[in-house]
């Protein structure tokens, strides 16, 4: 069992499950995924037997904290080194409304796929790839879609805070997840075109740091310990903020 220390928050990680201190957390919910929850996200899945790609965990401070005093909790994810069928095991696609999320990456390396939520099929589309090790941390916009992809040897875990009220939602299972898939070729990685999306014309790469930079994150303190600063400083963006904030720490535009 491995604590992860940079987060200053009391959660470890077992091989296939997580504890919290039942001191200071408690899980409220936890959710399974299986190959079968998700098959609308995969190119395929027909021939994958039944198993578990990653499991979600909400957890909430038991007694008034520093999160509680900011209305907010935690997500935990740990999303399993894997391939099913011929793409990198990964997560649904979803995303929450009005509030920003901020995650944290706790362990494993993998990518973070983060798409606008355009409001026309034929409004051009653009996914934003960020190359997303232990310890970066990112800023989810409201109403981005989001999906985290494993490419790694272990175990890709992230904590994501969050407005207490805010849920998350489906979307694009009709569409197969993001507008790519990462497919693995030869033990590689390798962005492809989801086809459904014609309206899809490139792809970015983004350099988490940098993205981080924009939003006053140091980059050596844990993400809980930054929470006023980083929300604060979210709700003075405007909606062109979050795009161009992506526009400013990419290493590359790649046409389809």
């Amino acid at each position: 069992m491995t604590d992860y220390k940079l987060t200053n928050l009391p959660i470890q990680f077992a091989e296939d499950h997580i504890h919290v201190d039942e001191s200071f957390l408690a899980i409220t919910k936890s959710n399974t995924f299986l190959t079968k929850h998700l098959r609308k996200y995969y190119l395929s899945t027909s021939s994958v037997y039944q198993k578990i790609v990653y499991k979600s965990y909400f957890i909430e401070e038991k007694f008034p904290g520093p999160l509680t005093r900011k209305n907010l909790k935690l997500k935990v994810t740990t999303l399993f080194p894997d391939v099913v069928g011929i793409e990198f095991a990964k997560t649904k696609t979803v995303y929450s409304k009005e509030h920003p999320r901020l995650m944290e990456i706790l362990k494993g390396a993998g990518l973070l796929l983060l798409q606008k939520d355009t409001a026309s099929l034929l409004d051009d589309a653009v996914t934003y790839v960020f190359d997303i090790s232990e310890g970066n941390k990112v800023v989810i916009p409201p109403n981005w879609h989001y999906t985290l992809v494993n490419t790694g040897k272990e175990t890709l875990a992230t904590v994501e805070l969050y407005e207490g009220s805010q849920s998350l939602h489906h979307c694009h299972c009709d569409q197969k997840g993001t507008g790519v898939y990462i497919i693995e070729r030869n033990g590689v990685p390798e962005i492809v075109k989801n086809s459904q999306y014609k309206n899809l014309v490139k792809y970015a790469t983004v350099d988490p740091e940098n993205y981080a930079t924009r939003f006053k994150i140091v980059p050596t303190q844990s993400l809980a310990g930054q929470v006023d600063t980083v929300f604060d400083y979210c709700t003075t963006c405007s909606l062109d903020s979050w795009e161009q904030y992506l526009n400013d720490a990419n290493k590359g535009f790649f046409p389809f």
